[in-house]
């Protein structure tokens, strides 16, 4: 009759909730109540804070769990990124609704969507940034970018940055595939920009739970280049 369950994820499909859900959904009472009710993943282009932007670099334990899981693998791939302690005013834009996982229903394991983001100040855009917020009844929403916590945001970097003008507009374009015999969805998100003074530009990034590719941005490049390298560790 309550069926409680904490399988989401950064972004609220990302650990494999969705299969598992509609698997579990024959054991429930008609009037059973899913605590949460909803998770909601929002997206919205944004800059990087100054010192990531710089010279970005995982933190201690990021760093730790990274060379563990590479040397399991027995590669280097382009780790899914998150942003700890991800500043609210470094979003340029509205937030836009990613995805919506109803729990009182089947969940869809793919989707798609878009939105266009108007920028509200002029701005350097480096990615987009996603985070949830989980619903549960009348009460009021968990923000995980307010709260990040359990949960932090997710980093989607752009290949380039855009200079950004207020009032300029961003269009964005995403898919969510979960391939057969898979339980982690991949995402793949599409920007483009029309540009007064370069045209228009396009800009693709993919983010697979089972990454192949190494280097596919330039801030993955960085961030790998610093793992490898002892003099740039963080601190503590």
């Amino acid at each position: 009759t309550v069926c409680t369950q904490g399988i989401v994820g950064n972004i609220g499909s990302s650990d494999g909730i969705v299969p598992i859900w509609n698997a579990a959904r024959r054991w429930f009472a008609d009037d059973c109540v899913p605590v949460p009710e909803r998770c909601v993943t929002w997206i919205a282009p944004a800059e990087l804070p100054a010192a990531a932007h710089a010279a970005p670099q995982f933190g201690p334990l990021a760093a730790d769990y990274a060379r563990r899981v590479f040397a399991r693998e027995g590669r280097e791939f382009d780790v899914r990124l998150c942003v700890r302690n991800f500043p609210a005013d470094a979003i340029i834009a509205e937030p836009a609704e990613f995805e919506q996982l109803n729990f009182r229903g089947e969940l869809s394991a793919d989707y798609a969507g878009l939105a266009e983001f108007t920028v509200t100040r002029d701005a350097r855009m480096d990615g987009l940034v996603l985070w949830t917020r989980l619903h549960n009844g009348n009460d009021p929403a968990v923000d995980f970018l307010e709260h990040q916590q359990a949960w932090l945001p997710v980093w989607f970097p752009l290949e380039a940055s855009l200079e950004l003008r207020h009032g300029d507009v961003v269009r964005a374009e995403w898919q969510c595939v979960t391939p057969a015999g898979q339980v982690f969805p991949d995402y793949t998100v599409t920007v483009v920009h029309d540009s007064a003074v370069g045209g228009r530009i396009t800009s693709s990034y993919s983010s697979r739970h089972h990454e192949m590719r190494v280097g596919q941005t330039a801030l993955h490049r960085k961030l790998l280049a610093a793992l490898g390298d002892p003099a740039a560790a963080p601190d503590g």
